[in-house]
């Protein structure tokens, strides 16, 4: 098929069909998981047109901090309404390119995520400059992204997410909703809302995402939305039925990646509910391999940094000497991470921030400290429905009393916590 795109590509044929036949290339190279591929067909195009075009290697982070700053001026004080109210853009020249770059930003997240900022920060700018077209909302969305990320400037981040938001109520704009949700909804308001809350949106991407002829967006969708059920301690058989049935869509979309994703967590269920503990056995090593890939680069990473500083503190406390300061003070580092979350308002990261400092007042032997820790970090875990921390919290907690010599809480803890993962469905513990 590429070879026949190539093919027409190579003739003499207006810019408006040399578009059309190059998304159709830009797609169907992503649908098949050839991101590389992808993203040299969309500079290939960007090029012909004479649009800005970043060269492909990973920026540096004084090109990338001057590229914000343009941004930054452009933006001045505007708020989310101010965005959604500019013109529409009425430049055909512009409106590809922006189309364009929006395929773009897809492979490039998985390429070569230090070119993406630049490229996003090009289409706001060309949003800002030229007008609103139904690329802008994902632009702002990812702009927030950044914002919201790697730059910690929370409340601008969110401010940009809601200006997608608004760009997408506007006429002509419904194209973007999958890809929109899906910025927003990953990146941008978990930081300060309940990850419960983005269950509700992810199902609405997915559904118009079908809709719209959008499948490799409503699939994005529904895999995070996957992941994040699973994370805020949705009962395993339910998720377990919701994933198979996921696997059987994704098969009939030629979801391929995506359907490794939802393998991997199936599996995972599985192995905790204890119905097939040899379920990651089954696959090869290839297969695997891959797995690790995309769980590396699509995560949730502020799961990941509390299990990372759990690690280190209960590594740290049968440690000694230059290993026990080494690991403390990586677990210091970490800590600060998530408190810093927590003072930006982030609901999701309490529980964790309380089950850290009871492990870390263990490490320094402050019984007193340790058992509010603990007890703070039960109740919080419990109140705002994370089922398999509360179990996490308790099975600690046991473990701490009872190195104590107090077998009386050691075993109130540990009855709780298995009460906890019955409750949650993990069969395994």
């Amino acid at each position: 098929m590429n070879e026949l795109i190539d093919e027409v590509l190579s003739k003499d044929i207006d810019t408006k069909e040399k578009y059309r036949v190059s998304e159709i290339k830009v797609k169907s190279l992503v649908s098949v998981g050839k991101f590389d591929e992808s993203t040299n067909a969309a500079f290939d195009f960007n090029r012909q047109l004479g649009l800005p075009t970043p060269k492909k290697k990973p920026a540096s982070t004084f090109t990338i901090i001057r590229e914000y700053i343009r941004v930054k001026r452009l933006l001045k004080s505007k708020t989310a309404e101010d965005i959604a109210n500019l013109p529409e853009l009425d430049d055909e020249l512009y409106e590809m390119g922006q189309r364009m770059n929006e395929h773009l930003a897809t492979s490039l997240y998985r390429v070569e995520p230090k070119i993406l900022p630049l490229v996003i920060f090009q289409m706001v700018i060309t949003s800002l400059k030229h007008g609103l077209n139904s690329s802008s909302s994902p632009a702002f969305a990812r702009l927030g992204m950044l914002l919201c990320g790697p730059f910690g400037k929370l409340h601008e981040g969110l401010e940009m997410a809601r200006a997608a938001e608004l760009i997408l109520e506007k006429p002509g704009m419904r194209s973007s909703t999958s890809n929109t949700i899906f910025v927003t909804q990953s990146f941008c308001y978990h930081w300060t809302s309940p990850l419960q809350d983005t269950i509700a949106p992810l199902l609405k991407g997915y559904q118009v995402g079908l809709e719209i002829g959008d499948n490799d967006r409503a699939c994005y969708c529904l895999v995070v939305r996957s992941y994040h059920s699973f994370f805020v301690g949705m009962a395993l058989d339910s998720i377990q039925n919701e994933l198979e049935a996921t696997i059987h869509v994704m098969t009939q979309l030629k979801q391929k990646e995506n359907k490794l994703k939802i393998f991997i967590l199936l599996t995972t269920v599985k192995k905790l509910r204890g119905i097939d503990a040899e379920a990651g056995e089954k696959c090869s090593i290839k297969w695997r391999l891959r797995s690790i890939c995309i769980c590396k680069r699509d995560e949730p990473r502020v799961r990941y940094t509390f299990l990372e500083a759990l690690t280190y503190l209960k590594s740290a406390q049968s440690a000694s000497g230059w290993k026990k300061r080494q690991r403390k003070k990586c677990a210091h580092k970490t800590i600060q991470l998530i408190q810093g979350w927590a003072k930006n308002g982030n609901v999701n990261v309490v529980h964790y921030l309380y089950i850290l400092e009871a492990e870390l007042a263990v490490l320094h032997g402050n019984i007193k400290k340790a058992k509010k820790s603990f007890n703070a970090a039960i109740a919080t875990s419990s109140r705002n429905g994370f089922i398999q921390d509360r179990a996490l919290a308790h099975e600690l907690a046991s473990a701490y009393f009872k190195a104590q010599g107090d077998e009386y809480w050691g075993n109130y803890h540990i009855e709780c916590a298995r009460a906890c993962y019955q409750e949650w469905g993990c069969g395994a513990k």
